[in-house]
């Protein structure tokens, strides 16, 4: 007898994922340091998701939401992998690391599927394996260029939202951080942002006093603002 539907759905999602290596395309790469900001900002999307699909008990919109980012992450992560002007032992690195991390979250999300207890030392190991990733690439990110105003201000959102969540995630470069101390450092990129729109400044203070309340209680306020505020971001950035 095979596994269950939804578990066989898992297992095969994080199969392709896992093994899959998008075609080389024929369009021109973008640069660098554009394919390691879009691989944090999609890790830390699939990150935020696999919390709320905990945390929510395995909904299926949500898997459906970590599914897409999980797509979004390996085209860009492959991208960056791929690149000539990465280095071999950078590029054998990421790789480790996120074969490792994969292969633990997978197993997390099957659990969480069939309503299981999570396998603390799975969780514990999935946990080292993207800090790992994340420290390699934003390390390598700064060595490339440092980002501007915009890219700071959507990692920043998605890191505090990511902490609010689960106080566990102290990422770099905000570890030392508490999170009234984050959302004072969002404050201040808003507040130095040219041209912002005009839903940021609506939404913004709503999502700063959430943050002040921390303990994880507002959780879906703090989600819904800060992803609202990453898009708008994102959205003023593709028209510069």
């Amino acid at each position: 007898m095979g596994p269950p539907k939804g578990q066989f759905k898992v297992i095969c999602v994080f199969t392709l994922l896992l093994w899959t290596v998008n075609a080389t395309s024929q369009v021109a790469p973008p640069p660098l340091q554009q394919t390691f900001f879009d691989s944090q900002f999609y890790l830390l999307e699939v990150m935020t998701d696999f919390e709320r699909y905990r945390n929510g008990q395995g909904q299926a919109d949500v898997y459906g939401q970590l599914s897409g980012h999980l797509i979004q992450f390996r085209s860009h992560f492959d991208a960056l992998t791929t690149a000539p002007a990465l280095p071999e032992a950078d590029r054998d690195a990421l790789q480790q690391h996120w074969q490792s991390l994969a292969r633990n979250l997978s197993a997390l999300l099957v659990t969480v599927r069939q309503g299981g207890f999570i396998d603390q030392e799975i969780r514990y190991q999935y946990q080292e394996q993207v800090s790992l990733l994340w420290q390699h690439l934003l390390g390598l990110s700064l060595a490339e260029r440092e980002p501007d105003q915009t890219e700071q201000l959507i990692l920043l959102l998605q890191l505090a939202n990511l902490r609010y969540m689960e106080a566990q995630w102290r990422l770099a470069p905000y570890a030392e951080l508490s999170l009234p101390q984050m959302a004072d450092a969002i404050e201040a990129r808003f507040s130095a942002l040219p041209d912002a729109p005009a839903d940021i400044s609506r939404k913004w203070p709503l999502l700063h006093k959430a943050l002040q309340q921390e303990g994880g209680s507002m959780s879906f306020i703090v989600n819904r603002y800060a992803g609202d505020l990453v898009t708008l971001l994102r959205q003023q950035r593709a028209l510069d």
